[in-house]
């Protein structure tokens, strides 16, 4: 296994501890202060994903919620729609129902009066027939 050699540092062949080179000592504590650094700013970016997932998990509980009623309010419209088209479809119907039978029985008085004035009319030619002496079953 080949000795820790400090950067700059020229191995001699002799062991020796890191610790007596001052340039050793010099890039192990610029080492171990970008370590720190990079350590605390994983803590703040940790600190700050953190606060960011709790923001997004509220502002996704809000959008559920808002989801939720506006489904209840477009269902709570439909319904209200169907039931008015219900009720329209139950009064058109009764009016048309209204409107025929009303129909039906104009028709029945006038059918009654065409059948009154053609009784009518027979009469007269079968009386002007029998005037000139003949029988209106004979023709």
């Amino acid at each position: 296994m080949a000795p820790f050699l400090c950067p700059g540092a020229v191995w001699t062949g002799v062991r020796s501890s890191p610790l007596d080179n001052p340039r050793c000592i010099s890039s192990f504590c610029e080492c171990e202060t970008e370590l720190e650094a990079k350590y605390r700013r994983s803590v703040l970016d940790v600190a700050i994903l953190q606060d960011h997932i709790v923001l997004c998990q509220e502002d996704l509980r809000r959008e559920k919620r808002e989801h939720e009623r506006v489904e209840r309010e477009k269902d709570a419209t439909v319904n209200d729609l169907q039931h008015k088209l219900d009720n329209m479809e139950a009064d058109y119907e009764k009016i048309l129902h209204e409107t025929l039978d009303s129909l039906t029985s104009q028709l029945s008085v006038a059918r009654q009066g065409w059948e009154e004035k053609s009784t009518a009319l027979h009469q007269n030619y079968k009386e002007l027939l029998s005037e000139f002496g003949l029988n209106a079953l004979d023709i």
